[in-house]
């Protein structure tokens, strides 16, 4: 039961903590056009937030696999939820900012 509300806990943080990456990286690009014309002190400040979030998230993520690995909940669905779910949220986000 220890483990499940961790992992729960962590999935949590990812999921704001991509939330964050995916609305900073979003302004990122509305301040600056693809052209290079724009904002770009704006642009280096979401930016920023948005590698922050990145790299936050990042750790969470190894940290809920070695969660799931150390307490041998690794096949139990929260477990498979917490390991599988930011990455697929990551990837589908940061895609749909590329097709507006």
């Amino acid at each position: 039961m220890k483990y499940k509300t961790t992992i729960t806990i962590i999935l949590l943080v990812q999921i704001a903590l991509i939330i964050v990456f995916l609305y900073c990286a979003w302004q990122a690009d509305q301040a600056i056009d693809k052209t290079g014309v724009g904002n770009l002190e704006l642009w280096r400040h979401y930016n920023s937030y948005a590698g922050i979030a990145f790299y936050l998230a990042l750790p969470m993520w190894v940290a809920s696999i070695i969660l799931a690995v150390s307490g041998k909940c690794f096949k139990e669905t929260h477990s498979q939820i917490a390991i599988g779910l930011p990455p697929l949220f990551m990837v589908i986000g940061w895609l749909s900012l590329w097709f507006k």
